[in-house]
């Protein structure tokens, strides 16, 4: 055999178990600790009301709605900065009224909290929400039992709602999310 040839046949061996080891490598056949390239990713878990990322416990928590009124008397709102959405409708006399959607980080207290409309009842509809309120219009309150929206009324609901003593009323309601 000529030296020529036995030089192909080494480069030759050398460079196939180079390929194969590289192979072995990518593959995570060898290297140890490597974790394979196709695990899959971390789950990540979404609000329903922001879209944030937020962890899996939060993602599943129930959607809160609270009526939270806009007058001069009423203000500043409590916990209405806390709200993943808030929606603004006239109510009646050209004041507005608030329906503040919480899911993840709710505050501890929101407020003034004061009765429902119709409108608003549609519109918590689409996130599955329940509603906290004090009591509401007819037509609000007929709506919520036709659609069989969850209403945490406070004339059933007491034990979470409770009288600021510094405000007038009925400027002056408002409910511990937690109950």
């Amino acid at each position: 055999m000529s030296k020529k040839r036995i030089i192909i046949i080494i480069s030759s061996i050398v460079l196939l178990v180079g390929l194969l080891a590289g192979l072995a490598y990518m593959m995570g056949w060898i290297g140890g600790d490597k974790q394979s390239t196709s695990s899959e990713p971390e789950k990540k878990y979404y609000s329903k009301l922001t879209g944030n990322e937020v962890s899996q416990a939060d993602s599943e928590l129930p959607i809160l709605g609270v009526m939270i009124e806009n007058s001069e008397e009423a203000r500043p709102q409590t916990g209405l900065d806390s709200a993943g959405i808030v929606f603004e409708a006239v109510t009646e006399g050209g004041i507005t009224r608030y329906l503040a959607l919480y899911q993840e980080n709710p505050p501890e207290i929101v407020g003034p909290v004061r009765s429902v409309r119709a409108h608003f009842v549609d519109w918590l509809m689409g996130f599955d929400a329940s509603v906290a309120h004090v009591g509401g219009s007819e037509e609000g309150l007929n709506l919520i039992e036709e659609r069989g929206a969850k209403s945490l009324n406070e004339f059933s609901n007491s034990v979470a709602y409770f009288r600021d003593p510094t405000s007038e009323a009925p400027h002056n309601m408002y409910a511990r999310t937690a109950d």
